[in-house]
């Protein structure tokens, strides 16, 4: 059988190969269908896998959904715990007004290797193109086919449109502080209390065998009385990937999902967080 050697240095390695033709060349597309900064389509990217999964058994949602319509490329990721979407303005490539619109749902290990090759071969633009159950992208020397999955994203309308709850103003590294503070002490379902009353965002975590911690952020203004319990990794990891310092949070009911997103609203970037199923008082949940 054939082999590769491949040497470095003292270094020196025999790999076995297999057989080219079990490897075909694929022919790229014909035409591309739209376009979008490399670094603008990167930061996408990395900003909605944190919560993506690649297995339907973590979750039946895996894999990362993309789709591209009236000039906007939509990127969106859950584990069924947490979600993340982002939207931004996408050009037609070749300036080809009828550029045709898709939906797919494409690996995360993917699309994150394409994001990681893109600082060394990729270009200032990176072009997309759906066909026969593939996206192909194009950036520079780089070009890169990923196959859709049979996987079917849920309706993500009730994600995208008008929020309800409690909008609160919050700085997200005062939050993110006041998280890592209490987050080393719970117990093993990691709960933290988010607690809105007045001018204070409480937040306090306990452990049965070690004692309890709690502290707060102030705010700018009054807000009525909510809690929600979160797990405190995911409320971290939603805080991390925000892009803006001054966010909007979203409280409502108890088990309802709390939402993040910046309150500059040209950021359409959101992340939701489900809520722990913890007893709440009926006075706290009003």
């Amino acid at each position: 059988s054939r082999s590769l050697r491949l040497t470095c240095g003292p270094s020196a390695f025999r790999l076995r190969t297999t057989a080219a033709e079990d490897f075909p060349i694929l022919d790229p597309p014909a035409a591309w269908d739209f376009s979008i900064g490399a670094a603008e389509f990167a930061d996408m990217i990395s900003r909605t896998t944190f919560c993506a999964v690649d297995s339907d058994e973590s979750s039946p949602f895996f894999g990362v959904s993309l789709s591209a319509s009236q000039g906007e490329l939509k990127v969106a990721a859950t584990d069924n715990f947490q979600l993340a979407h982002y939207v931004a303005p996408i050009a037609a490539a070749g300036g080809d007004s009828a550029a045709r619109e898709f939906a797919t749902v494409l690996p995360t290990k993917g699309l994150n290797a394409f994001v990681k090759a893109l600082g060394a071969l990729g270009g200032e633009r990176v072009d997309l193109a759906f066909a026969e159950r593939k996206l192909w992208l194009r950036s520079g020397t780089l070009w890169w086919s990923a196959r859709a999955l049979e996987t079917r994203y849920p309706d993500l309308t009730r994600y995208t449109g008008r929020l309800g709850g409690v909008r609160v103003a919050v700085g997200k590294s005062a939050l993110l502080d006041a998280v890592r503070q209490v987050a080393s002490l719970p117990d093993d379902e990691r709960a933290v209390a988010v607690r809105l009353e007045g001018s204070r965002l409480h937040l306090a975590s306990s452990h049965a065998e070690v004692g309890e911690a709690q502290t707060f952020v102030q705010l700018e203004a009054e807000y009525p009385k909510r809690i929600v319990w979160l797990d405190a990794g995911r409320l971290q990891s939603a805080l991390r990937v925000q892009p803006a310092e001054n966010l909007w949070l979203f409280i409502s009911e108890p088990l309802a999902p709390v939402a993040l997103l910046p309150a500059d609203e040209n950021i359409r970037f959101r992340t939701f967080v489900t809520p722990l199923r913890y007893p709440v008082e009926e006075s706290e949940a009003i």
